[in-house]
Formats: C-alpha cells, structure tokens, sequence
C-alpha cells in the first residue's frame, strides 16, 4: 500500500495519457490592436468577463471564487482581490473556464483553506479523442493573507483519456454508468474513492480520498492500492 500525503508539494496523480476509451467523457497584429482598442475604450472589463464563471458556492462563504480561462482563478474577499494560476495542475481543457464547485472554506489562524471540485472538458476539439469527454479534480489550497497558495494539492478523480472515474461516494458504490456526482462535504468529510485501470500493465490502482473540515490543514489524504487487473 502506498500513502500519498503531498501537503507541501502539488500532487499530480496521472501520468502520460493513454488511449484508451472511457466509459464516460487567444498573438497576432490584429489581436494585438483589438486588446489596444479594448484598453482605449474601457471594454476590457467587460470582455474578460464574458470569459469568467462564478463558482458554485455559498451565499456566505467570505472568499469569492472566480474561474477564468487558462485555468486561472478569481479570489475576492472584500476589496482585496488575487488571481492563482493552477493551469499547469489542472486536467483538461483550459481553454474555456472551468465549471467549479467550492466544497469548503476555512479560516484556521491566518490562513484559509479552500478546497474545490474543478471540471474541465477533457479536449479541446470537441470532435477529437474524447473531445466531449470530462476531466474533474478536487482541488485544495492553503492561502495567504493576500489569498495566494502556499500549499496546493490536485487530485484528478475523473478523466475520458485515462480511463479515471470515481467507484465509490457518500457511502455507496457508484453504478457503471453513472456520472461523477457534484461533490460536498458529508458530515463535515468528503470521501471517495477513484479508479484508474492500466490495461498495460495489467494493474488496477484505486486511489481513496479524505478530506476533513475539521482538519484543513491536513489537506487531501490519498492512500493507493494496486492490485492485478481482472
């Protein structure tokens, strides 16, 4: 059995993409005087706005969340605002935002923990290789005062390229075909476990996940198991 703890270093959980099927799934000179025309006229705002999605959370979390294209991400508390890039952690298609849901969010001492449920389209071509497919992680990070991580963790739980999908959440195993469910804390944990098959290698890993509102700091607790493939 091996332990994953990855508290003080992004954990990445899949390597090279495979081909194998899932069973679900802007410099040129004129966009150059376009950002110079938006600039002149104050439409810049309002442009990258177009391209933001407000994340799924609630009506009293202190902490605001924002998704911008390039797996960028819009934190706001009052009037203090930070952008985090998490493009290189994310999995999938960053090209638009991604859909996200803020699972929790903790002030412990002078720090905040939020941890969020991030979902991607798996490729960019919606007509390529899993193109209609989806890439979701659960996402969590340690803030400063000025809202920027010094901790971050990603953990892919679902994926069309690499044959990733979550088996077992809230206590139940989930059906074959049944989709990942929008995840959440259930008496104060998330839990869940996910699998990742390697047709290759003849070996089946299955990855469980802890998070836990009372404790923040520990971040995702991930244990992994391989086993040989049936």
């Amino acid at each position: 059995m091996k332990t994953i703890s990855g508290q003080n270093e992004n954990t990445r959980l899949s390597p090279s993409r495979r081909h194998w099927a899932s069973r679900r799934h802007w410099a040129s000179r004129r966009h150059w005087a376009l950002l110079g025309t938006l600039l002149g006229t104050g439409l810049l705002g309002a442009a990258l706005a177009q391209g933001s999605k407000p994340a799924q959370q609630g009506s009293q979390d202190a902490v605001r969340v924002t998704a911008l294209p390039g797996g960028m991400f819009q934190l706001r508390q009052g009037k203090l605002s930070s952008r985090v890039n998490l493009g290189e952690g994310l999995f999938g298609c960053t090209d638009s935002p991604a859909d996200t849901r803020v699972i929790d969010l903790v002030r412990r001492g002078g720090s905040w923990y939020l941890t969020m449920h991030a979902t991607l389209t798996t490729g960019c071509n919606p007509n390529g290789y899993c193109g209609a497919g989806l890439s979701a992680s659960v996402v969590w990070l340690k803030l400063n005062t000025a809202l920027q991580p010094v901790q971050r963790q990603i953990a892919l739980v679902d994926d069309c390229a690499d044959n990733i999908f979550v088996v077992t959440y809230g206590g139940r195993t989930l059906a074959q075909d049944e989709e990942t469910p929008k995840l959440d804390l259930q008496a104060g944990v998330l839990a869940l476990s996910f699998e990742r098959p390697d047709f290759e290698k003849k070996v089946n890993t299955v990855t469980s996940l802890r998070y836990q509102h009372d404790a923040p700091e520990k971040g995702l607790q991930l244990v992994s198991k391989s086993a040989a493939l049936k």
